[in-house]
């Protein structure tokens, strides 16, 4: 499997370009010759890092033979002429393009967006940012609102929680007392957060009703959810902040540009009569 995942992606980019170095060699020494062509390992390097590819000495041999297999088919492929087909010079001219917007974007993002520009909106959303609440809870699960009210009165006569869950909970967590661990009251569903918002600490709901069944839920804590650190977030944000700036400019781009578009006309009624055919 890994060895096909390596075939796709050398067959897809052909040559590349700069890593760690995976040998213990200079990075002008070569590491491998077809023929009288030779392999640097700045050659291997460049590879790895354009393909994403780890940089693993496991894998190292193996992603060499790769390359070598790559230059030559490619180089059978030229003596053959098919470097001067039209099919092939599209795919180039096609590849090329794609390989120039990757890079202009990448200069334009260079010189609009810098560690500072990405901390300085983190900043700002955190201005005024309330963090979320964290509720701590537990709950037994019934099939019936009958076995829900005969559970939460052995509760009010001060049953044990915990032990109660075990016994009678049809949940996964029963063997943990019906303990749910943190978590925010929208990763639920509306009755069981509404409740569990509603509890106080320590204190046991009604019976509640949702899609499972019957629950009767405990509020051991609460608390605010922690903000996370700028550094923990930075790659994030960066990624988001990116692609509103690459696609703002895109939209500039092609605002300044005349676009025509002549793609022929759709018979939607045609198209409409396909999807809903006439009743016979």
């Amino acid at each position: 499997m890994k060895k096909n995942i390596i075939i796709a992606s050398v067959c897809v980019l052909g040559l590349a370009i700069g890593a760690t170095a995976l040998f213990a060699q200079k990075s002008d020494d070569v590491i491998a010759k077809i023929g009288d062509k030779k392999i640097t390992l700045t050659d291997y390097q460049n590879i790895v890092k354009n393909l994403g590819l780890p940089e693993s000495p496991q894998i190292q041999e193996e992603v060499l033979d790769q390359i070598i297999e790559q230059d030559i088919i490619a180089s059978n492929a030229r003596k053959q002429g098919l470097d001067k087909s039209d099919d092939v010079m599209q795919r180039f001219a096609l590849m090329q393009d794609i390989i120039l917007r990757d890079a202009y974007l990448n200069e334009y993002l260079k010189t609009h967006l810098d560690d500072k520009t990405v901390r300085a909106e983190h900043e700002k959303r955190m201005k005024d940012f309330v963090p979320p609440m964290e509720y701590h809870a537990a709950h037994i699960l019934v099939e019936t609102e009958a076995q829900a009210k005969d559970i939460k009165a052995q509760l009010d006569k001060k049953a044990d929680f915990s032990a109660l869950a075990e016994k009678y909970s049809k949940d996964s967590n029963a063997k943990k007392g019906g303990d749910l661990g943190y978590f925010m009251a929208e990763m639920m569903v509306k009755p069981f957060a509404d409740a569990v918002k509603n509890l106080k600490k320590d204190e046991i709901s009604q019976p509640v009703k949702t899609d499972f069944g019957w629950h009767i839920i405990k509020l051991m804590d609460s608390r605010q959810k922690e903000i996370p650190p700028f550094e923990q977030v930075k790659s994030k944000l960066r990624a988001e902040m990116s692609q509103k700036i690459v696609m703002d400019h895109i939209d500039d781009l092609k605002k300044q540009a005349k676009i025509e578009k002549f793609l022929p006309e759709q018979d939607t009624k045609s198209e409409k009569n396909a999807v809903n055919p006439a009743k016979p």
